[in-house]
């Protein structure tokens, strides 16, 4: 059942600003308290203003999704659930991925969809999710097209180089590398306990702005309702 907007927003501020929270109901180590720690994974560039999600090594296609930001540079951090690390799925785990397109004000907040489905994301029930089978990439459909490329030419010699060059927090990998010459990049990060099917969410300024956009691991609550 698909969460009630009241709950998404609540979701989305610990995603965007809270220091605490707690695990979801029905996932691994369900209503454990955390803290969350950021890591700053540098710009993501997005030469024509068009933003693709999916899965980063097994997609054959990847749509951008239907909403444009201007042509830029934009930070990216990754939102770390720190779980005690005596808990059989304790560790730190991946929550949320944060694309900031602005510092304004987020008045509400909306599912995001790629503009056309494709395998193996937004085909499922919920229109606005997608589906990680090894690790999340975020992207341009430039850098996507030769990241993809490479992938396919040299899948395993390919997969090497990047894991060779990944940051470790936790339980987790991540890297922002640059798959070409050009500037444009590929950041992936694995979602927190594992392969799943996850979320994609907007905020909108009052002005009807994107200002942000969150890819929601499954994991965090509010710690306090």
């Amino acid at each position: 059942m698909p969460a009630s907007p009241e709950a998404v927003a609540k979701r989305m501020t610990v995603a965007i600003s809270a220091k605490h929270a707690k695990v979801r109901a029905g996932q691994h180590e369900a209503g454990t308290a955390f803290s969350i720690r950021r890591i700053d994974a540098g710009k993501l560039v997005l030469p024509t203003g068009r933003i693709c999600v999916t899965d980063a090594y097994s997609a054959d296609e990847y749509p951008p999704l239907n909403r444009l930001v201007p042509p830029g540079d934009y930070p990216v951090h990754i939102v770390v659930a720190q779980l005690p690390e005596d808990l059989p799925f304790g560790n730190e785990r991946g929550a949320f991925i944060v694309v900031s397109f602005s510092d304004a004000r987020v008045s509400s907040w909306e599912p995001v969809t790629a503009v056309a489905p494709a395998e193996p994301c937004f085909t499922d029930k919920r229109p606005n999710a997608f589906v990680q089978q090894g690790a999340t990439g975020v992207f341009s459909p430039e850098a996507g097209a030769v990241h993809f490329a490479h992938m396919r030419q040299q899948f395993d010699q390919q997969l090497e180089a990047i894991r060779k060059k990944a940051n470790r927090f936790g339980m987790n990998d991540w890297i922002n590398y640059r798959p070409g010459q050009d500037p444009a990049n590929v950041i992936i990060c694995e979602a927190g306990f594992g392969d799943g099917s996850f979320e994609c969410f907007i905020g909108l300024t009052p002005a009807g702005r994107v200002a942000r956009l969150v890819l929601d691991y499954d994991i965090a609550e509010p710690a306090t309702a």
